[in-house]
């Protein structure tokens, strides 16, 4: 989601569920479709409008899985708001992710990409 920030793109379909509170902030749950028909939850922070949860749920033969990322400690990188804490959780596993460090626009040596 953070790679293409056109919503619109990715959700044809978007609306807007109910009004609701995480961590004591107000927060705007969207239920967005995908051009596949896949339904998925979009949280946004009322007061900033930056995304702070996405869940999605699959059915399987077990029932239905289904998969929850909290985006947290938003921090401008060159203009851009990025989440540096990600927290995943599908049934019995969570994990967070912590991100550092963000350059923009850096190049790249080709000699790099050559095996």
């Amino acid at each position: 989601i953070f790679a293409n920030p056109d919503l619109k793109k990715i959700y044809p379909q978007m609306d807007v569920r109910f009004l609701d509170k995480i961590d004591g902030r107000e927060v705007w749950t969207v239920q967005a479709t995908t051009a596949d028909k896949k339904r998925e939850n979009l949280v946004f922070d009322v007061a900033s409008g930056l995304l702070v949860r996405r869940s999605a749920s699959t059915r399987t033969v077990l029932g239905n899985f289904v998969y929850q990322v909290n985006y947290q400690d938003y921090k401008d990188f060159g203009g851009v708001k990025l989440p540096t804490t990600m927290k995943f959780a599908v049934p019995g596993i969570y994990w967070t992710r912590k991100i550092l460090d963000v350059k923009n626009n850096v190049s790249i040596d080709d000699k790099v990409f050559v095996k």
